[in-house]
């Protein structure tokens, strides 16, 4: 494998003066092959009949499941991951948590162009951190619907000895259209911004997050005898 870089000098018409421009000149030979510390997946997204809470509703599934595949390297890998779109809409992945290139990071028209329907993408990153995080659609709300999974980095350095490392997944699930409930959890009147702030007043900071984290991401909201007016303070109690 030769490298050559060359460079470009052009005249005062901007004619050039010397063939040698900036390139970067890759010469192989013999056969092609992935370097030993490469990682290759490949993830098909498409929508499938699911079950999850006693209704057979669609949902968008990769490789077929919900959640997806976890992803697994090593500290130090070289990730190529291809991501093929097959439903009749845009998709996207973004890798949560990933320190990578800008273009790499799966937002589609902000960092990343969106993967249109039939289309395939092709991420890769150099895996410079170690820890688990995971990877989910960045288009609309298709995360609620399922596209979403895990990915394990291992540290270059052991340090710990263990028999086997089991990820656990959680998240919540509707039968209802995700574009439909959102707005139906937001127009609690025990939800407004206001009453939010006046009923966080005294409240523990982390237990008010924790509340906030399982109770504004789901659809399982508490029923109150008062109605719909219960505040957060009224439920903490």
């Amino acid at each position: 494998m030769n490298f050559a870089i060359y460079k470009t000098k052009t005249d005062m018409a901007g004619k050039a003066i010397n063939r040698n421009f900036a390139i970067l000149a890759l010469a192989i030979s013999g056969s092609v092959s992935a370097q030993t510390d490469t990682v290759v997946y490949r993830l098909t997204i498409d929508q499938k009949t699911v079950n999850k809470a006693g209704k057979n509703v669609t949902g968008m599934t990769i490789n077929g499941s919900i959640p997806g595949p976890t992803l697994r390297f090593t500290e130090g890998d070289y990730a190529v991951l291809y991501v093929e779109n097959k439903m009749a809409e845009g998709t996207s992945i973004h890798w949560h948590g990933l320190l990578l290139p800008n273009f790499q990071d799966g937002v589609p028209y902000l960092t990343t162009p969106p993967i249109l329907p039939g289309k395939t993408l092709r991420y890769e990153f150099p895996l410079i951190q170690s820890g688990t995080y995971w990877y989910h659609s960045h288009t609309l709300l298709q995360e609620q619907s399922g596209v979403y999974g895990n990915i394990v980095i291992e540290s270059k350095v052991k340090t710990l000895k263990y028999d086997d490392d089991l990820v656990l997944v959680i998240s919540d699930w509707t039968n209802q259209k995700p574009l439909t409930c959102s707005p139906n959890c937001k127009s609690q009147y025990w939800l407004d911004p206001a009453r939010i702030c006046l009923a966080s007043q005294n409240i523990p900071t982390l237990k008010l997050a924790a509340l906030k984290n399982r109770y504004f991401a789901d659809n399982l909201l508490p029923k109150s005898p008062k109605g719909n007016n219960q505040t957060l303070r009224e439920f903490l109690q």
